[in-house]
């Protein structure tokens, strides 16, 4: 008996034929007995039967009519031998089919996975590569953003410095125009003191030269007391006036100096605050700036993160796609094989198999054809 292949429930069984080999034996046995009457009618007249042949030709269609009905009989048991045979290809016909369907299902609950598999890592990957596109975009926007802050408060921060520092280089400025405006009043002090020294120098030598005059009145006073009253008077005057005119010198020249001193000693108040602040300020720029660059390496560390997930993802798909390829290789083999056992189950008689995809329609269409019977 020849060996059943996978896909036999397809094709036409080579026991087909048996019952018509059967029926042309009988109509061959009937045209031989038809013969044969009808020759036993044509001897039926004395002169044929007395025919030297005609025994021989009973005899010999006797002899065929035996050799007919023996293979008749072999014929029938072969046709016996070929239901049995028959019912056992119907057994195995409804086993390959249950396999098939039962390979089919498998098929396409496997192909429903992968497709649900690939759609979901497909739409998890384009979901995750979007969100992670976005992430990306808003943490560059942050980025930039900050960049922007960071450049804005440096260019404030410059500004700032410009101001202070042009600030600071005008209150220099006032303060060593001060320091020269006390300089000249010290040594206009020192000037004056001088001339006071000098004044009363002469105050004294006057006083002296008042007391020779006084001496030299008083020798005139004999000649006129008069006179000399009015000489002591006017020099007394005179020596009032100069000390009321150096007094008031002084105290305006003090007074002067105060004022000088007052002013320096605010300057340098409102320096040393503007120091306090430029040292507050660059205290600050040097928070921001440290502040930035956690930002910004916080940011560099989620964006690495965000990479090796990215990275993760692509690889989890590629595993994805070569266990689709794997299942569609052995889909293509499967298929394969059921071509292949399609064309030993063939006969020799049958005509020449179509293409791969034509004979797998055909397969196909088949298989829809018996589940709806």
């Amino acid at each position: 008996m020849k060996k059943m292949g996978f896909k036999d429930c397809f094709l036409n069984t080579p026991s087909d034929s048996k019952p018509t080999e059967v029926q042309l034996l009988h109509s061959k046995i009937k045209e031989v007995q038809e013969e044969l009457q009808l020759q036993r009618e044509k001897t039926e007249d004395a002169e044929h039967r007395s025919h030297p042949h005609y025994n021989e030709m009973v005899a010999k269609f006797e002899e065929e009519i035996k050799q007919l009905k023996k293979t008749l009989a072999d014929t029938k048991s072969l046709a016996e031998m070929d239901q049995s045979h028959q019912t056992e290809v119907q057994l195995l016909h409804s086993k390959i089919k249950e396999m098939q369907e039962e390979l089919q299902l498998k098929d396409e609950k496997m192909e429903g996975k992968i497709e649900e598999v690939e759609r979901r890592s497909q739409l998890n990957y384009i979901e995750i590569v979007g969100t992670f596109e976005e992430e990306i975009k808003k943490l560059t926007e942050d980025l930039n953003e900050k960049d922007q802050m960071m450049e804005y408060c440096k260019l404030v921060f410059n500004a700032n410095n410009e101001a202070l520092a042009d600030n600071l280089k005008m209150e220099l400025e006032k303060k060593n125009q001060l320091e020269a405006t006390l300089k000249k009043a010290r040594a206009d002090t020192k000037s004056m003191l001088k001339t006071y020294l000098t004044q009363q120098t002469e105050a004294e030598l006057l006083h002296f030269k008042v007391k020779e005059m006084q001496e030299e009145m008083e020798d005139a006073k004999r000649c006129s007391c008069e006179n000399y009253k009015n000489i002591v008077s006017i020099l007394d005057e005179e020596m009032d006036v100069l000390r009321l005119q150096n007094i008031k010198d002084l105290n305006e020249k003090d007074s002067q100096n105060k004022t000088l001193v007052e002013q320096l000693k605010m300057e340098l108040d409102k320096n040393n605050q503007l120091e306090a602040t430029l040292k507050r300020a660059r205290a600050e720029t040097e928070s921001m700036m440290e502040k930035y660059q956690r930002q910004k390496e916080e940011l560099q560390l989620q964006h690495t993160k965000f990479e090796e997930m990215e990275e993760e993802l692509s690889a989890e798909c590629l595993n994805w796609r070569f266990r689709y390829q794997d299942l569609t290789e052995v889909s293509i083999i499967l298929e394969n094989i059921c071509l292949e056992l399609k064309k030993e189950s063939r006969s020799i008689f049958r005509k020449k198999m179509g293409d791969r995809r034509t004979e797998l329609d055909k397969m196909i269409n088949k298989m829809k054809l018996k589940e709806n019977k």
